[in-house]
């Protein structure tokens, strides 16, 4: 779908801030079995020399979650999508799932009545599954999306994809779950061409999520159950202290004195 050679598509991907060492092992080889098939290598091996030299691991990651401002201009940037990417963006925002764990969600996986709405995450990271807790937003999000769903079935959050069938040159849209490579895309895509919030990922919103819940007042044992860490220490790398909110905790420290200083008393 890129228009481009493989080569120079590989070496994009790799400079994903997202996309983990092993998860690249596993592209790289698919690349290279694409490059067999497609006749631009004699064989894997000489595939996989090709694309040796590319640089692997993560590259810049924003760490910071987004501003009040910020999540308004993401959500303005979002609106001009293809759904159902807006939604699930919105998803990510109000729940901090992973975009694996987003793209992977069935319509029996979310629990909308009842006292505790919910998500069941059947695979998180390192195949856990967990419950994620949704508030009132979540819930006002996905009750109309869950609904029109359930109508017409398959795919929970699903995309059209242009595809070769049956080992032929001829292209035909067949509709699949949507892909994190594809809500990447097609984030990127539309912050370029609006040219608005440089280095802002779907991941991020994790960071935004945890950094809201904080500022609500959730302890840390909120955020580390709302994002499905295993540890305490990780939660450091994901929270902000946004100025506003260090100012309104300086606010309410006790007062030492009642006059100013210069004043006496």
């Amino acid at each position: 779908e890129s228009g481009k050679d493989p080569l120079t598509w590989y070496n994009e991907q790799a400079l994903d801030p997202e996309l983990a060492k092993k998860t690249l092992d596993v592209l790289r080889t698919a690349v290279a079995h694409y490059m067999v098939w497609k006749g631009l290598a004699e064989n894997k091996a000489s595939a996989l020399g090709k694309l040796s030299g590319t640089r692997r691991g993560r590259g810049e990651r924003r760490k910071e979650a987004l501003s009040e401002d910020e999540v308004t201009d993401l959500l303005t940037l979002v609106a001009s999508i293809e759904e159902p990417i807006p939604t699930f963006l919105k998803m990510l925002l109000c729940t901090g799932l992973r975009v694996s764990e987003g793209c992977a969600l069935v319509a029996d996986d979310i629990m909308l009545s009842g006292r505790n709405p919910h998500i069941e995450v059947r695979r998180g990271k390192g195949n856990k599954p967990r419950t994620v807790d949704l508030g009132k937003d979540a819930v006002e999000l996905l009750k109309p999306y869950l609904k029109e769903q359930r109508k017409k079935g398959g795919p929970f959050f699903p995309w059209t994809y242009m595809m070769q069938e049956d080992g032929s040159f001829l292209r035909v849209e067949m509709i699949r779950p949507l892909q994190p490579y594809v809500v990447r895309r097609e984030l990127q895509a539309e912050r370029e061409e609006k040219d608005l919030l440089p280095q802002v990922t779907p991941h991020i919103l994790r960071h935004t999520l945890a950094t809201d819940m904080l500022e609500a007042g959730g302890s840390l044992k909120h955020i580390q159950k709302a994002l499905g860490h295993q540890g305490l220490n990780v939660l450091e790398r994901y929270l902000t202290i946004r100025p506003d909110q260090m100012h309104a905790v300086l606010d309410k420290m006790p007062k030492r004195w009642s006059k100013d200083p210069e004043e006496g008393g």
